[in-house]
This record gives C-alpha cells, structure tokens and sequence, in this order.
C-alpha cells in the first residue's frame, strides 16, 4: 500500500524474539533493493 510515495508493509511472523523477528523483516525489503526508513 502507498500513501504520498511512502509505501507501508505490514508483517506478521514468528520468532524468538522481536528483534530477531524486525531484523528477518528488514532483511526480506532490502534483498527487494528496498529502503527501510523506520519501524512501528
């Protein structure tokens, strides 16, 4: 979804720990050549 040329992606998995699991998200965008800008 994008809104203004700011595209959201929203996630839902599994993992040890929340960090774990932000940094498998972020991984995931960036290996799409991607920028991840911030994280809610």
């Amino acid at each position: 979804m994008s809104f203004k040329t700011v595209s959201q992606i929203h996630f839902h998995r599994e993992a040890i720990t929340m960090d774990s699991a932000i940094r498998s998200a972020i991984a995931d965008v960036t290996s799409l050549g991607l920028d991840v800008l911030r994280v809610e």
